[in-house]
């Protein structure tokens, strides 16, 4: 599997997950000083991902897949699409309510990690 990219407030408000990463996760703290923020924004740059939405936040790389859906509601209620998502670094937020406790075991269940090909960056 790729590199996944751990982004966390400097400030240690994920503490339990920086201490337990895996060795495959690369933790990229945020804050408030010239040298934090020019990592992360490095990072991000690396990544071409434009930033992320809080912290703390997991990036993976995802690889293409197709979902299927059929809303509920609207003028297109009960009707079914499908739709192709291109392969590509997603992010995962970890926080707000009910978040605060997660470990490893729950990221890594909630994300659909691929392999990307030779060269990404960030690969």
């Amino acid at each position: 599997m790729a590199k996944k990219y751990f982004f966390h407030n400097i400030y240690g408000d994920a503490q339990n997950l920086i201490d337990t990463a895996p060795e495959d996760v690369i933790c990229i703290p945020a804050g408030w000083s010239p040298e934090a923020e020019t990592n992360r924004n490095n990072y991000i740059d690396l990544l071409g991902i434009g930033g992320v939405q809080g912290y703390p936040c997991i990036v993976y790389w995802e690889n293409e897949k197709e979902v299927t859906f059929t809303p509920d509601e609207g003028p297109d209620a009960g009707t079914t699409f499908n739709r192709t998502v291109a392969a590509g670094w997603k992010t995962l937020g970890i926080y707000g309510p009910g978040k605060e406790n997660w470990t490893w075991t729950d990221i890594l269940d909630n994300i659909n990690e691929g392999t990307p090909p030779e060269g990404t960056p960030g690969a």
